[in-house]
């Protein structure tokens, strides 16, 4: 009898189970998937993020080449492209993350917004600043909140530019109302 029987153990029975070996590999496959699925929205937020930047930097009259963090996330925009990004493929991840739930960290776009207040009405930073500190000053001005623009030809940093009796200085202007705004003149003392 072992003989007519031998058939139903490789098929699910209790005594060999198989359902281990294809959890394993179904596993190492959704892995697998969830790594594509985080890269292309880790492609889309970087996308969203520069754009907003861009839109704020060029509302404040701030050339988007002197701000680095942009050119580290230029191509994210090209590379969506190049994948394919449509609605379709933008639905069937958010389908795959919501049958797929992992615990994972707050997305850039979260982060940022609960960053923003302290940049409301804020100059912007400094060009060597962080894409989240940017993002979160896109966002700020975004919300209403005029920004302090800043100087159109900014003092050199330190260690740079002059030094001595010839170096720049800088003073509020008149009609800055004492340094608020913004507003400052060069003076050489």
């Amino acid at each position: 009898m072992r003989a007519c029987s031998f058939w139903k153990r490789s098929v699910g029975s209790p005594h060999r189970p198989l359902g281990g070996r294809l959890a394993r590999r179904l596993a190492v496959l959704t892995e697998g998937a969830r790594r594509t699925v985080l890269q292309r929205e880790s492609l889309r937020e970087n996308a969203a993020a520069s754009a907003s930047i861009r839109a704020a930097l060029a509302a404040a009259g701030i050339d988007p080449a002197r701000v680095s963090c942009l050119r580290r996330i230029a191509e994210e925009a090209p590379r969506l492209l190049a994948i394919g990004d449509t609605p379709e493929l933008r639905r069937a991840d958010a389908g795959f993350t919501a049958a797929h739930p992992r615990p994972q960290s707050e997305g850039l776009a979260a982060k940022a917004a609960r960053q923003a207040p302290r940049f409301a009405g804020r100059p912007p930073p400094e060009s060597g600043a962080s894409l989240l500190d940017w993002y979160a000053w896109s966002l700020a001005l975004q919300s209403g909140r005029p920004p302090i623009r800043p100087h159109p030809d900014p003092p050199p940093l330190a260690g740079e530019g002059m030094v001595g009796p010839q170096a720049p200085c800088l003073r509020p202007s008149p009609a800055s109302g004492g340094g608020q705004g913004g507003g400052y003149q060069r003076e050489v003392a």
